[in-house]
């Protein structure tokens, strides 16, 4: 992926945003078989990222960061599943989502130089 940070600030308390867009290599091993019947696609996809959060600097070349990543795969449409009914009648709605969103956050110890 290719990414961009932009900073709001240059002070102690530096908060950011960012994103990106790229390809992703998607792979999903050990599914929860109570949620999942078969086994779910492994795929590269083009996906985007959106990220922000905060950095707080203990001194000029160490801080602490707290951060959120949203990760955003495309799925493409699955036309087949919009079209064919499943479950006595109702539409199969898991397989026709565009973008299937992943929520991950994170903190530690950064360095500048």
């Amino acid at each position: 992926m290719l990414t961009g940070v932009y900073y709001f600030s240059e002070g102690s308390i530096t908060p950011f945003v960012g994103g990106g867009a790229g390809y992703a290599f998607v792979n999903f091993e050990n599914e929860n078989r109570a949620i999942v019947d078969g086994g779910i696609d492994t795929a590269t996809r083009i996906a985007f990222s959106l990220k922000g959060g905060v950095t707080f600097w203990l001194g000029e070349h160490m801080g602490l960061k707290a951060q959120a990543d949203l990760f955003l795969p495309l799925n493409g449409f699955n036309l087949d599943a919009i079209f064919n009914e499943d479950y006595e009648g109702f539409k199969s709605a898991e397989n026709i989502r565009p973008i299937s969103p992943y929520l991950g956050l994170n903190a530690g110890v950064v360095f500048r130089i």
